[in-house]
């Protein structure tokens, strides 16, 4: 069997372990977003200049672009919801995600 799981005491609402840090799962989520979005604004103003993107269409290629970017991070935000605090710290490198 693995690791016990985090759990409550009930006489206080402080874990009695150190659970999972979401942060830095939340990080990596969130500064993805930032470049997905960049990337789509600079992508549809680069369409803007050769006559406009319609609006469905450009809800087609946001949904496409926040498609990748959940599958692509699926692997690495499954690994470190479970991952020690050695591997967190050098996630948070590896990724240059805010402390």
């Amino acid at each position: 069997m693995g690791p016990a799981r985090p759990t409550l005491d009930s006489s206080d609402s402080s874990p009695t372990a150190s659970p999972p840090d979401e942060r830095v799962v939340d990080q990596l989520r969130a500064s993805a977003e930032r470049i997905r979005e960049r990337q789509l604004e600079t992508a549809l103003s680069r369409h803007d200049r050769c006559g406009g993107v319609r609006e469905d269409q450009q809800r087609v290629v946001d949904a496409l672009s926040h498609a990748l970017v959940t599958a692509v991070l699926q692997a690495p935000t499954d690994a470190l919801a479970d991952a020690d605090e050695p591997t967190r710290r050098r996630a948070t490198v590896l990724f240059e995600l805010d402390e």
